[in-house]
């Protein structure tokens, strides 16, 4: 191997273990960028005589009811996506642009971009009781603290396609765990940090523009549709969810066995 090319490898690897922050900013640059574009196009279509209805945005974290929002949202007749599109590409700008409305994650990450970025949106913020919470993401991600994300994704495996993954959804898979959970030492810190980034966010925004939902303590449609001004469907409020994380818990489960 070439000097050039050992430092090649040598810079990318340090740049891997830089400090959250630093590590994000040209990703950060990145997305600046495109939020701007998707605003022009956004407001340009606002301009003509078809006027984009609100959209509407999910922004609750893993496990607090979020796939059953979504369902609720599609029930209610909303072209409403949840993690990926049709299964293969992690929820991005192009399908928060085209799409009615977005739950999960990929919203609850930039919920301040999409805030300002699409006018009279609307902000449905799904919430559960902590330690119901902490035992359930457990489960979910197969992790005893949300430290071990950067464990996973450090390793070769995770970009060789061991996980089912592309590349492109696996740099957006850390943009949004490293965002949300992985700075943190425990999960209860992790969902006090976001709890609390979302409450002030919106303190100061208007009512109309955000509602909080704790589905699993039987918020469902009395308290959704008045908020979308929405007629209430005559049908139960769907109850979904109870599947694995994106990288499925016994895939997790397999790999940190074999790393022993």
């Amino acid at each position: 191997m070439s000097l050039f090319h050992r430092a090649k490898r040598l810079l990318a690897k340090l740049g891997r273990q830089l400090p959250a922050p630093l590590h994000r900013l040209p990703e950060e640059w990145k997305q600046s960028y495109v939020r701007d574009e998707v605003k022009q196009r956004y407001v340009g279509t606002s301009a003509s005589k078809v006027k984009p209805q609100p959209k509407v945005f999910g922004v609750g974290l893993s496990k607090t009811g979020t796939t059953s929002l979504n369902e609720a949202l599609i029930r209610l007749g909303y072209d409403s996506v949840h993690w990926t599109r049709r299964g293969q590409r992690v929820v991005g700008w192009p399908e928060l642009f085209h799409a009615e409305a977005a739950t999960d994650t990929p919203c609850s990450a930039q919920f301040e971009a999409l805030y300002h970025t699409f006018e009279h949106s609307k902000f449905i913020y799904t919430v559960r009781d902590i330690d119901s919470w902490k035992g359930s993401i457990k489960e979910h991600f197969g992790m005893e603290s949300p430290r071990e994300f950067r464990e996973l994704w450090t390793e070769k495996d995770f970009w060789e396609g061991s996980f089912g993954w592309r590349w492109y959804n696996s740099l957006r898979w850390i943009q949004i765990h490293e965002c949300l959970y992985a700075q943190h030492d425990t999960w209860e810190e992790a969902y006090q940090a976001f709890d609390k980034r979302v409450r002030r966010f919106f303190e100061d925004k208007p009512d109309r523009r955000f509602v909080i939902m704790n589905i699993p303590e039987g918020d469902g449609w009395d308290k959704l549709c008045p908020f979308l001004g929405q007629d209430i469907p005559d049908e139960p409020f769907p109850h979904a969810g109870r599947t694995q994380g994106v990288i499925e818990t016994d895939k997790v489960e397999q790999y940190k066995g074999e790393k022993k």
